[in-house]
């Protein structure tokens, strides 16, 4: 008799758990429907880094869709939804076995906990571990950042957004123009001068700006990934628990049984 007495707290408690599991399943399905149906989602998940200091100057935005050639919006999407979906299936198994106190039922309910547990407790050290590795002073920022500060230099006389933002960012990071430094502008505008200190006209902003963004893009990663790695493994913890309370209502099921027959 040591389960009979606690056999519905067990019963309720997993129920509890399964509904509370059924709730983040729908949670990550929603979000997963959200990313891929809305048009703004995007820029939420996209948008790293504005490329203009202190917040000034026109709305030059980074992706990691640019950088990386890949859409991160739909990949986290689909995987919002699988994993929603499994989520939500389990959840559906686990609530029919305690209901119905059926031993394979919750059998395999703890069997895929299990598997979820380990594939959760694998993302987050994975991203705990991987935050460590984020590289982003990539071929392909250092080729858009160079762009970005080309076309401020060639805008700078006729675009007053363009000019702002060159303005802020070379007295900020105290450099001058593009791959030429200061010459850039001599040969764009009738100046003498260009617009900026004269002490750091001899300063390309070139591997300024790219420094800038890809410090950007790996501080945000690491954020993120970090995010991921505490946010998964707590979960796995509570999946942790959640085998732990099927295996007690497991046993308490077989024993039941065997007293109800004997």
């Amino acid at each position: 008799m040591a389960f009979g007495s606690c056999f519905s707290c067990f019963k309720y408690s997993v129920f509890l758990f399964n509904f509370l599991l059924w709730l983040l399943g729908c949670a990550l399905l929603a979000v997963g429907a959200w990313l891929l149906m809305d048009d703004n989602a995007g820029r939420y998940v996209e948008q790293l880094t504005s490329t203009s200091p202190d917040g000034g100057g026109p709305p030059l935005i980074i992706s990691y869709a640019q950088v990386t050639d890949s859409n991160l919006t739909s990949t986290l999407a689909y995987l919002f939804i699988a994993f929603g979906l499994v989520i939500i299936f389990v959840a559906f198994i686990g609530c029919c076995g305690a209901v119905r106190e059926n031993q394979c039922m919750l059998g395999a309910f703890l069997l895929c906990l299990v598997v979820l547990f380990a594939v959760l407790l694998g993302i987050g050290i994975w991203a705990l571990v991987a935050r460590n590795d984020v590289d982003a002073h990539t071929i392909q920022l250092q080729q858009l950042t160079n762009r970005m500060i080309k076309d401020g230099v060639r805008n700078y006389f006729t675009d007053r957004e363009y000019s702002k933002f060159m303005d802020r960012f070379q007295t900020r990071f105290k450099c001058c123009g593009a791959e030429n430094a200061g010459g850039d502008y001599l040969r764009r505008g009738s100046v003498q001068q260009p617009p900026c200190e004269v002490a750091y006209q001899r300063r390309s902003c070139l591997p300024v700006y790219f420094n800038y963004v890809g410090n950007h893009f790996e501080d945000f990663m690491r954020d993120r990934l970090t995010v991921v790695g505490s946010v998964a493994i707590a979960i796995a913890l509570c999946m942790a628990l959640g085998m732990v309370g099927v295996l007690l209502l497991c046993c308490a099921v077989r024993e039941r049984r065997w007293n109800t027959n004997a």
